[in-house]
């Protein structure tokens, strides 16, 4: 890509066409910050609409504006239509874009559409080589799902299922991709079968069960022979028998005859007890779920009428002294690289095992769970040891779902790394061994457990479990109480639960936008160290793909539509099993505070400010006074005024809560003086967690200020810096370049356009901020609570330069561990003392991570949140 910009004709280039995606980048040097339209023309043919306004790093630092001038579209055409042909692009006039020229090599993926049945896709691929292929299924342009397939040389088959929230019909045009295919592979529009399966497809149900469910479950069993091209056709067919038999008709003289494995890449080991339909049952949902037939299956040896399994691996019970022994033989004996551990009887989903292994390629996930429904449609919140035998569907590993009737199933076993959990293989009891190796993070290899829910079905008949709870044994990795009977488990200790606190904010924390929702994440994060058991109340009231399921994560369990009809009907339904309700801000409260103090006026209410609305409205009134001039009179008058309202509304709130969290030392007084206490006000805690060492100065540049836009203080901090300090800071260094970072950045900022202020916008990684720029500034004028940004510097050894509201109860000292400006005069000094002077840079930089590991530890954030929980007689760990 050339960087040299002409200044005449619009410039573009084709980088690539790749899994049906056209990238490049179009450039009108006329308009250098302004979107560009252009069309995409295949051998003199216009055939898409494309506009280039996608930032690019690197179109900015070539000069081509501030690089808001890439593009990314959809390439619908097929592939034999493009092979050997150009690709060009013209602007709105007709006239060709200079550069923008692109040949499609001759270079295709072969794959065919099968069919479609219930929400299974199926496919054919003809290849030339042994390769791993990454498809990636689209519905209207949306990305739905992806499944990687490897390959071998010749005809493959396989199958894409949707994703749950496209269980039901969902009919459209629907396209795949690959990652080793330019266009895409297949497109057509589907029109998917509902679920009441067509009556030919239903075989002998079950009781002759009306439910939904039921019947698509006959259906997708269907599907699964219909298009299965395993060699071992009599075992597939044998197992499909095996699961549509009528629940009154015996299925034991049907033998299963599971495969011979050399090098198996799973074991699945069987929970004990099971009868000997039962056992084939279960076999037969496994033959079905895993038709690539590179798993071994294990149990215990512990009922001699499972005759008819041949190829079943099994430990001798009776040589043990208790199945606990046994359990761990099996372990032992695993061969396979992933092991899948059932500790009930339950029947595998379609595509179970697919869904539970591929999370598993990160790192940082130790182990893959799985919701369990019973045979009506039920999904069960299973997370905890129970002595009700009539628990339906009880699976002691899956913990954050709670129980509602649905028309589709989720679930199955937990899948694990034979690495991870083979040191765990001491004697004690399987069930307690799941458990074990899910609430005790230490267990594996230090890594950081995770909990990824699957997305198949998976299908409960036993109806009368009977939990074990004996006594776990102790081991120096594990620290449970002796007895652990009618308790349930807290996901951070592993200890039984002392209680439920459910979590009420305006929206789901998003950590990676914003310092509150980093806030919030660690405020759950201490309150389940504590012992107690979370759930999040959202009133967006929707799921969210990634912050939704980052909680879920975390073992929290998330209220949010079609669950619940709404925010209200989810409070009243868990009302009775909480023990404290947390609210974050005013104007979320005002909405609840009223209505629990009415219907449960015993129940201690945590309200947390986040900040002191009312002063930081204040504060921003009064700033815009400081502007002098007519209008800002009016304006700040008028903020004046909506300040005040806020103020009742905000003292109301802080006056019905039990007990009030502020980050702030000055707010504190500020709300002593107009409630006239402070007994039950208290210091919210922050953590810090552990950074990386600092780059050192040298191999730094420019200087950074990070915020989300959303929040207007920030707003007000850029402005006030490119208006009043940019113009004195390029008299004292005028080489100096300064980055702005966060999401939500307005387009008013584009009139600060000059060659040294980098708009950035959003950044995912804050070392990428943290570890590269030479200062941090934090100019606030107005604002209230604690400036998270500030400590984050703070803690990355980022030296900074901060107004007196930025450096509010951090303790952050003035020419210790920061400098502290008010003038415009004094930033532009201060940013150049810091960007020049290394000694001055070394001194604040150890000072500042010095302060940061004191003062904001996970220990000292635990004991401060005690101290809130025993002042209401709340018990903690």
């Amino acid at each position: 890509m050339t960087t040299e910009v002409q200044q005449d004709k619009t410039k573009g280039y084709i980088d690539i066409l790749a899994a049906g995606k056209l990238l490049g980048w179009v450039f009108n040097p006329q308009s250098p910050n302004k979107p560009v339209d252009f069309y995409v023309v295949v051998n003199g043919n216009v055939v898409t609409k494309g506009c280039a306004n996608i930032f690019r790093q690197d179109l900015a630092e070539a000069g081509f504006g501030e690089g808001y001038c890439g593009f990314e579209i959809f390439f619908d055409l097929p592939f034999d239509v493009v092979t050997n042909k150009e690709i060009t692009l013209v602007d709105e006039h007709g006239d060709a874009i200079v550069g923008a020229s692109f040949v499609v090599a001759n270079k295709s993926l072969e794959v065919d559409f099968v069919g479609a049945k219930s929400h299974q896709f199926n496919f054919t691929l003809n290849s030339a080589d042994e390769l791993q292929h990454h498809f990636t299924l689209y519905i209207d342009n949306v990305a739905i799902t992806k499944k990687m397939v490897p390959s071998i040389v010749g005809v493959n088959n396989f199958t894409i299922t949707l994703p749950p929230q496209f269980v039901r019909p969902f009919n459209g045009y629907y396209k795949l991709a690959s990652d080793h295919a330019a266009c895409f592979v297949w497109s057509d529009y589907v029109q998917l079968a509902p679920l009441i399966s067509a009556s030919h497809l239903v075989v002998d149900p079950i009781n002759n069960s009306n439910c939904l469910l039921e019947q698509n479950r006959l259906s997708l069993l269907s599907n699964q022979l219909k298009y299965n091209t395993t060699a071992n056709v009599e075992l597939y067919t044998k197992a499909y028998a095996n699961l549509t038999s009528s629940a009154n008709h015996a299925i034991s003289n049907n033998t299963i005859d599971l495969p011979i494995v050399d090098k198996p890449v799973y074991s699945v080991i069987l929970p004990s007890g099971l009868s000997q339909d039962e056992a084939l049952t279960m076999l037969s949902s496994i033959v079905m779920s895993m038709p690539a037939a590179n798993y071994e299956v294990l149990c215990l040896d512990d009922n001699p009428e499972i005759a008819s399994v041949n190829n079943l691996i099994r430990v001798d019970s009776s040589s043990h002294l208790n199945s606990a022994t046994s359990s761990s033989d099996l372990l032992r004996m695993a061969r396979g690289e992933f092991i899948i551990l059932c500790p009930q009887y339950v029947e595998f989903g379609f595509a179970l095992v697919d869904f539970l292994v591929e999370p598993l390629a990160q790192q940082h996930i130790g182990f893959v769970a799985s919701k369990v429904i019973d045979s009506v449609g039920q999904i069960i919140d299973a997370g905890f040891n129970s002595t009700n035998d009539n628990i339906e569907g009880l699976a002691l590993h899956s913990r954050n779902c709670v129980t509602k009737h649905v028309d589709y199933a989720l679930v199955g076993p937990s899948v694990y790394r034979a690495s991870d959990i083979k040191p765990l293989s001491f004697p004690v009891e399987q069930n307690h061994l799941i458990q074990s190796i899910i609430f005790l993070q230490s267990s594996l290899s230090k890594q950081q457990m995770g909990v990824v829910f699957g997305n198949s079905q998976c299908f409960s008949h036993r109806h009368n479990l009977t939990v074990n709870t004996e006594t776990l044994l102790r081991d120096t990795t594990l620290e449970f109480n002796a007895s652990i009977e009618s308790s349930l488990l807290s996901v951070a200790t592993g200890k039984p639960l002392l209680g439920t606190i459910l979590m009420l904010d305006a929206y789901t924390p998003s950590p990676d936008k914003d310092a509150g929702s980093y806030a919030a994440i660690q405020e759950i994060t201490l309150i389940q160290s504590l012992g107690y058991k979370v759930i999040f109340l959202p009133m967006h009231f929707v799921h969210s793909a990634k912050y939704t399921t980052q909680l879920q994560n975390m073992g929290v369990e998330v209220c949010y539509a079609p669950y619940y009809p709404s925010v209200g009907d989810a409070l009243c339904q868990r009302l009775p099993e909480l023990s404290a309700i947390y609210i974050t801000r005013y104007n979320v409260a005002i909405h609840y505070i009223d209505f629990l103090k009415e219907t449960a006026p015993n129940l201690p209410i945590i309200f947390n400010n986040a900040d002191l609305h009312f002063l930081r409205e204040i504060r921003s009134a009064l700033a815009i006074a400081a502007k002098g001039t007519e209008q800002a009179k009016i304006e700040s008058e008028a903020a004046l005024t909506n300040a005040l309202r806020t103020k009742q509304l905000e003292l109301d709130v802080i006056n019905k809560a039990d007990a009030v969290l502020s980050y702030n030392d000055a707010e504190h007084a500020v709300m002593t003086s107009h409630v006239l206490k402070q007994s039950n006000i208290f210091k919210c805690p922050w953590v810090l967690t552990d950074k990386p060492e600092p780059k050192p100065f040298e191999l730094r540049e420019g200087v950074a200020f990070l915020g989300g836009y959303k929040h207007q203080p920030n707003v007000e901090a850029v402005e006030f810096f490119m208006e009043s300090i940019f113009p004195e800071l390029l008299k004292q260094n005028p080489s100096v370049t300064v980055y702005f970072y966060g999401s939500h950045m307005p387009d008013s900022f584009k009139q600060y356009q000059h060659p040294q202020i980098k708009l950035v916008g959003y950044i995912e990684n804050l070392d990428d901020v943290f570890q590269r720029h030479r200062v941090f500034i934090a100019p606030l004028l107005s604002g209230a609570g604690i400036k998270g940004k500030v400590l984050e510097s703070a803690a990355y050894g980022l030296p900074s330069v901060l107004s007196p509201v930025a450096a509010e109860s951090t303790g952050l000292s003035h020419n210790i561990s920061t400098l502290i400006a008010e003038t415009p005069q004094q930033w532009a000094e201060y940013i150049t003392c810091l960007n020049t002077d290394n000694i001055l840079w070394e001194r604040l930089s150890r000072n500042q991570r010095t302060l940061a590991n004191e003062k904001y530890s996970f220990s000292q954030a635990q004991d401060k949140m005690r101290k809130v929980f025993n002042y209401l007689n709340m018990t903690t760990c």
